[in-house]
């Protein structure tokens, strides 16, 4: 391993390291959000008759002119089907998706019409042969793809897969990942810290982060710096997909994650980036199994979740490759000199008429997560590179 590797250097190793689980059946509600590992297809015509698309009149092609009276033979409402048929001097009145009796050429708006009595109407205006009706599997043929293996399901999915008798999907299994953190200091948030203990906020941090990609996030808790009990922490965590371990990965004497994930015979990967904050990252992987040493810092975990761990989880659901979705705008902060390292700033975005400026939001450092709850996106500033107001990021 080398002692520090760039950020793309990371991306393309954790791309490299990348695989997708195997697919799994899902009922169809529970397939929101996973990515499709099948070709589901229509097992009957949409519309499966021809039917009505408003409330109106059918009639036939001898009748397709203004002034033509009309007697009304009988009413068709949806979920019924005619008695008759549509001939020369006849209509008859169909409700928006009933289906349209045999003969009918097109359906006239009811606005179109004129009553002249109780069963009998004039045309208001002349309708075009195919007017207001949808043709039997005009939307869908049976037989045809629904969806391409590889989409990802969402709720506009969810009408057609319905329709079609398409509650289970076979779906690339959504990842259970488990979320540890390390550090005699961290308490649970339920209580309050005393002397030089703060509380824990990385775990749920990080679980509401697995949840926004549809993922499963279990929090394991809090282990002290102590070799036995992290030992038999890391092997329960090892037992799912992902496994993100915040605190304990830098340099430290106490710093025992790299060398107990090494014990338990997780290859490493990389360890340090060259990213600030996010340095002391570390990767590795148990046969097709990710696991992430993320450093204790809040922001640290935050930057490195986005710019690190975000792409590898959509890598196991099955999306691909997903790096961060990029926005070029211009810096609206204050001149900083160069760093030697990509610097991950949170940001928040002022949208203007035809730019987009990005703006520093103020922050004490990497354990500032009242600066983090501002952030409305990570500036990457390029490294050894003066950045000025007005330079493009």
């Amino acid at each position: 391993m080398q002692s520090s590797i760039s950020v793309q250097e990371a991306w393309h190793a954790i791309d490299q390291h990348s695989f997708k689980l195997e697919p799994h059946p899902y009922p169809l509600l529970e397939s929101v959000g996973l990515v499709l590992a099948e070709t589901p297809k229509a097992d009957l015509d949409m519309p499966p008759f021809d039917k009505a698309a408003v409330d109106g009149l059918a009639v036939n092609n001898s009748d397709l002119a203004a002034g033509r009276r009309l007697d009304v033979i009988e009413e068709v409402i949806a979920g019924s089907e005619p008695l008759g048929r549509v001939e020369t001097g006849k209509a008859i009145r169909v409700m928006t998706g009933a289906p349209v009796p045999e003969g009918t050429d097109a359906v006239v708006m009811v606005e179109h019409t004129k009553n002249l009595g109780p069963r009998r109407v004039e045309l208001a205006r002349s309708p075009q042969a195919g007017k207001n009706i949808v043709f039997r599997g005009e939307e869908l043929r049976a037989g045809q793809q629904i969806a391409e293996p590889g989409t990802r399901i969402e709720p506009r999915h969810v009408a057609v897969l319905a329709s079609q008798g398409q509650l289970r999907l076979l779906c690339h299994r959504r990842p259970r990942v488990a979320i540890l953190a390390t550090g005699n200091e961290i308490v649970l948030p339920n209580r309050r810290p005393t002397g030089a203990q703060i509380r824990n906020a990385n775990n749920l941090m990080l679980v509401a982060l697995v949840g926004s990609e549809n993922a499963l996030g279990h929090d394991l808790g809090i282990c002290p710096d102590e070799e036995v009990s992290l030992g038999l922490a890391v092997k329960r965590a090892l037992t799912s997909d992902l496994v993100l371990i915040s605190g304990g990965v830098s340099a430290g004497v106490r710093d025992l994650v790299p060398r107990i994930l090494i014990q338990e015979g997780v290859e490493p990967v990389f360890h340090h980036v060259s990213l600030k904050p996010g340095h002391p990252l570390w990767f590795g992987m148990l046969g097709r199994k990710p696991v992430f040493g993320l450093p204790g810092n809040p922001v640290s975990a935050f930057v490195c979740f986005e710019l690190f761990v975000r792409p590898a989880l959509r890598r196991l659901m099955g999306l691909g490759p997903a790096l961060p979705r990029r926005l070029r705008a211009y810096w609206s902060g204050p001149a900083l000199s160069p760093n030697r390292r990509m610097r991950a700033m949170g940001v928040s975005l002022d949208r203007g008429e035809k730019t987009l400026s990005l703006c520093p939001v103020p922050s004490r450092g990497s354990s500032d997560v009242n600066a983090l709850s501002q952030f409305q996106a990570l500036a990457l500033l390029p490294p050894n590179t003066a950045i000025d107001p007005g330079t493009q990021i």
